[in-house]
Protein backbone atom coordinates (compact mmCIF):
# COMPACT_ATOMS: atom_id res chain seq x y z
CA UNK A 1 0.00 0.00 0.00
CA UNK A 2 3.04 2.30 0.85
CA UNK A 3 4.97 1.44 -1.69
CA UNK A 4 7.81 1.14 0.57
CA UNK A 5 9.22 -1.16 3.11
CA UNK A 6 12.29 -1.64 5.13
CA UNK A 7 14.91 -4.90 4.39
CA UNK A 8 11.82 -7.77 5.58
CA UNK A 9 9.63 -6.29 2.83
CA UNK A 10 12.52 -6.31 0.38
CA UNK A 11 13.77 -9.76 1.17
CA UNK A 12 9.92 -11.22 0.91
CA UNK A 13 8.87 -9.71 -1.88
CA UNK A 14 12.45 -11.17 -3.79
CA UNK A 15 11.92 -14.35 -1.85
CA UNK A 16 8.30 -14.54 -3.16
CA UNK A 17 9.35 -13.60 -6.77
CA UNK A 18 12.61 -16.10 -7.03
CA UNK A 19 9.64 -18.69 -5.75
CA UNK A 20 7.59 -17.56 -8.79
CA UNK A 21 9.83 -18.52 -11.23
CA UNK A 22 10.76 -21.69 -9.76
CA UNK A 23 14.12 -21.26 -7.24
CA UNK A 24 14.58 -22.71 -4.13
CA UNK A 25 14.42 -19.29 -1.62
CA UNK A 26 13.68 -18.37 1.52
CA UNK A 27 13.81 -15.25 3.76
CA UNK A 28 16.42 -15.01 6.47
CA UNK A 29 16.50 -12.96 9.49
CA UNK A 30 19.67 -13.11 11.21
CA UNK A 31 22.30 -9.93 11.90
CA UNK A 32 24.50 -7.88 8.87
CA UNK A 33 27.60 -6.80 8.83
CA UNK A 34 28.78 -3.82 7.34
CA UNK A 35 32.45 -3.32 5.71
CA UNK A 36 33.85 -1.33 8.61
CA UNK A 37 32.42 -4.57 10.92
CA UNK A 38 28.94 -3.01 12.78
CA UNK A 39 26.32 -5.27 13.21
CA UNK A 40 22.40 -4.82 13.46
CA UNK A 41 19.73 -6.80 12.63
CA UNK A 42 18.88 -7.41 8.99
CA UNK A 43 16.61 -9.94 6.55
CA UNK A 44 18.19 -10.80 3.38
CA UNK A 45 17.00 -14.05 0.55
CA UNK A 46 18.92 -17.38 0.71
CA UNK A 47 18.68 -19.50 -2.33
CA UNK A 48 20.05 -22.90 -2.80
CA UNK A 49 21.39 -24.05 -6.02
CA UNK A 50 23.04 -27.50 -7.08
CA UNK A 51 23.03 -27.73 -3.18
CA UNK A 52 24.98 -24.43 -2.41
CA UNK A 53 23.30 -21.92 -0.18
CA UNK A 54 23.49 -17.88 -1.79
CA UNK A 55 22.84 -14.84 -0.23
CA UNK A 56 20.96 -12.48 -2.48
CA UNK A 57 20.64 -8.56 -0.70
CA UNK A 58 18.07 -6.52 -2.74
CA UNK A 59 17.71 -4.22 -0.16
CA UNK A 60 21.03 -2.91 0.53
CA UNK A 61 22.35 -3.35 -2.93
CA UNK A 62 19.38 -0.70 -4.52
CA UNK A 63 19.14 1.57 -0.93
CA UNK A 64 22.89 2.04 -0.98
CA UNK A 65 23.51 2.76 -4.66
CA UNK A 66 20.51 5.41 -5.02
CA UNK A 67 20.84 7.15 -1.39
CA UNK A 68 24.54 7.32 -0.62
CA UNK A 69 26.16 6.41 -4.29
CA UNK A 70 27.40 3.15 -2.22
CA UNK A 71 27.75 0.20 -4.57
CA UNK A 72 28.14 -3.04 -3.52
CA UNK A 73 27.14 -6.57 -5.56
CA UNK A 74 24.63 -8.66 -3.07
CA UNK A 75 23.66 -11.16 -5.38
CA UNK A 76 24.91 -14.76 -5.89
CA UNK A 77 26.78 -14.70 -3.15
CA UNK A 78 28.08 -17.75 -1.06
CA UNK A 79 28.20 -16.56 2.60
CA UNK A 80 31.42 -15.49 3.65
CA UNK A 81 31.76 -14.02 0.05
CA UNK A 82 30.52 -10.52 -0.35
CA UNK A 83 31.49 -7.24 1.02
CA UNK A 84 28.91 -7.43 3.08
CA UNK A 85 28.66 -10.28 5.99
CA UNK A 86 25.36 -11.96 6.68
CA UNK A 87 24.80 -14.40 10.29
CA UNK A 88 21.55 -16.40 10.61
CA UNK A 89 19.87 -15.84 13.92
CA UNK A 90 20.94 -18.17 16.34
CA UNK A 91 19.14 -18.30 20.10
CA UNK A 92 21.72 -16.57 22.09
CA UNK A 93 23.01 -17.40 25.72
CA UNK A 94 21.55 -14.81 27.81
CA UNK A 95 24.79 -13.37 29.75
CA UNK A 96 24.41 -11.55 33.23
CA UNK A 97 24.42 -8.06 32.26
CA UNK A 98 26.74 -5.40 34.56
CA UNK A 99 24.42 -2.65 36.65
CA UNK A 100 25.51 0.40 34.56
CA UNK A 101 25.95 3.51 36.48
CA UNK A 102 23.42 6.29 36.76
CA UNK A 103 23.29 8.89 34.33
CA UNK A 104 25.07 12.26 34.52
CA UNK A 105 22.13 14.59 35.38
CA UNK A 106 24.12 17.30 33.15
CA UNK A 107 24.28 15.36 30.31
CA UNK A 108 20.57 14.38 30.28
CA UNK A 109 19.76 18.26 30.54
CA UNK A 110 22.04 19.30 27.63
CA UNK A 111 20.63 16.37 25.86
CA UNK A 112 17.50 17.50 26.16
CA UNK A 113 18.69 20.71 24.87
CA UNK A 114 20.19 19.53 22.22
CA UNK A 115 17.05 18.48 20.71
CA UNK A 116 15.40 21.66 20.90
CA UNK A 117 12.01 21.58 19.05
CA UNK A 118 12.95 18.58 16.70
CA UNK A 119 11.66 15.97 19.03
CA UNK A 120 9.55 13.82 16.59
CA UNK A 121 11.45 10.62 16.93
CA UNK A 122 11.17 8.27 19.64
CA UNK A 123 14.68 7.56 21.08
CA UNK A 124 15.94 5.39 23.91
CA UNK A 125 19.35 6.59 26.33
CA UNK A 126 21.94 4.88 27.00
CA UNK A 127 24.76 5.30 30.00
CA UNK A 128 28.03 5.29 28.26
CA UNK A 129 31.17 3.99 30.79
CA UNK A 130 34.48 2.58 30.07
CA UNK A 131 34.79 -0.94 29.65
CA UNK A 132 31.36 -1.30 27.98
CA UNK A 133 31.96 -4.42 26.14
CA UNK A 134 30.14 -7.56 25.01
CA UNK A 135 28.72 -8.48 27.81
CA UNK A 136 25.84 -5.54 27.50
CA UNK A 137 23.50 -5.56 24.33
CA UNK A 138 25.83 -3.53 22.32
CA UNK A 139 29.22 -2.19 23.06
CA UNK A 140 31.02 1.10 23.47
CA UNK A 141 32.61 0.52 19.92
CA UNK A 142 28.56 0.32 18.55
CA UNK A 143 28.16 4.00 20.17
CA UNK A 144 32.04 4.97 18.67
CA UNK A 145 32.91 3.10 16.56
CA UNK A 146 36.36 2.72 18.77
CA UNK A 147 36.80 1.68 22.53
CA UNK A 148 40.25 3.64 22.47
CA UNK A 149 38.30 6.68 24.23
CA UNK A 150 38.52 7.26 27.57
CA UNK A 151 36.14 9.02 28.96
CA UNK A 152 34.64 10.53 32.68
CA UNK A 153 30.48 10.09 31.93
CA UNK A 154 28.70 9.56 29.01
CA UNK A 155 25.53 9.10 27.33
CA UNK A 156 23.73 8.03 24.29
CA UNK A 157 20.44 8.84 22.37
CA UNK A 158 19.16 6.72 19.05
CA UNK A 159 16.43 6.11 17.65
CA UNK A 160 14.35 2.74 19.22
CA UNK A 161 12.99 1.80 15.30
CA UNK A 162 16.58 0.57 14.25
CA UNK A 163 15.59 1.39 10.43
CA UNK A 164 15.83 5.12 10.97
CA UNK A 165 19.14 6.05 11.52
CA UNK A 166 19.88 8.35 14.12
CA UNK A 167 22.24 8.73 17.34
CA UNK A 168 23.61 11.69 19.12
CA UNK A 169 26.58 10.90 21.90
CA UNK A 170 27.67 13.50 24.66
CA UNK A 171 30.84 12.76 26.15
CA UNK A 172 31.91 14.41 28.95
CA UNK A 173 36.49 13.94 28.99
CA UNK A 174 38.71 13.63 31.83
CA UNK A 175 40.82 17.06 32.72
CA UNK A 176 43.95 17.55 30.74
CA UNK A 177 42.20 14.69 27.68
CA UNK A 178 43.44 15.59 24.29
CA UNK A 179 40.39 16.55 22.84
CA UNK A 180 41.60 16.80 18.93
CA UNK A 181 42.79 12.98 19.69
CA UNK A 182 39.68 11.96 20.46
CA UNK A 183 37.70 13.69 18.08
CA UNK A 184 40.07 12.41 15.32
CA UNK A 185 39.74 8.67 16.53
CA UNK A 186 35.82 8.98 17.02
CA UNK A 187 35.40 10.54 12.96
CA UNK A 188 37.94 8.01 11.79
CA UNK A 189 36.13 4.89 13.58
CA UNK A 190 32.51 5.69 13.62
CA UNK A 191 30.31 3.79 11.09
CA UNK A 192 27.23 5.90 9.38
CA UNK A 193 25.87 2.45 8.13
CA UNK A 194 25.85 1.19 11.51
CA UNK A 195 22.47 0.72 11.50
CA UNK A 196 22.83 -2.06 8.10
CA UNK A 197 19.31 -1.15 6.84
CA UNK A 198 19.96 2.71 6.44
CA UNK A 199 22.42 5.00 7.49
CA UNK A 200 24.29 8.67 7.06
CA UNK A 201 25.96 10.14 4.33
CA UNK A 202 30.18 10.38 5.88
CA UNK A 203 29.70 13.96 5.24
CA UNK A 204 26.60 14.47 7.25
CA UNK A 205 28.74 13.24 10.58
CA UNK A 206 29.51 15.73 13.59
CA UNK A 207 31.83 15.18 15.64
CA UNK A 208 32.33 18.44 17.63
CA UNK A 209 33.47 19.50 21.50
CA UNK A 210 33.15 22.56 23.84
CA UNK A 211 35.26 22.56 26.72
CA UNK A 212 35.46 19.32 27.83
CA UNK A 213 32.50 17.66 26.41
CA UNK A 214 32.20 16.10 22.68
CA UNK A 215 28.97 15.47 20.95
CA UNK A 216 28.75 12.87 18.15
CA UNK A 217 25.86 13.12 15.58
CA UNK A 218 24.59 11.01 13.18
CA UNK A 219 21.28 12.26 11.38
CA UNK A 220 20.92 12.98 8.16
CA UNK A 221 17.69 15.36 8.11
CA UNK A 222 18.31 17.41 11.62
CA UNK A 223 22.12 16.65 12.25
CA UNK A 224 23.50 20.01 12.01
CA UNK A 225 20.74 21.36 13.95
CA UNK A 226 21.49 18.97 16.45
CA UNK A 227 25.82 19.72 16.59
CA UNK A 228 24.67 23.34 16.47
CA UNK A 229 22.91 23.34 19.60
CA UNK A 230 25.05 21.12 21.07
CA UNK A 231 27.46 23.95 20.39
CA UNK A 232 25.07 26.81 21.37
CA UNK A 233 24.37 25.26 25.06
CA UNK A 234 26.91 22.92 25.85
CA UNK A 235 29.23 25.10 29.03
CA UNK A 236 31.72 23.10 30.13
CA UNK A 237 32.52 22.41 33.90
Amino acid sequence: TSKRGNCYSWSSVFTYLARQVGFDAKAVVGTGVSPKGSESVHAWTEITIDGVAYTFDPQIESVYASRYGEHYDLFMKQYGEAEWGYKKAEEPEQPDTPEAPEADASLVALMDKIYGDKKDIMVAQTVLYNGMGSETERGLDWYLGTTDVQFDAGLASEAMITSQAHSIVLLRMPQGADMEAAKAKIAESIDPFKWICVGVNPDKVRVESNGDLICVVLDEENGDYYADNFLSFAVAE
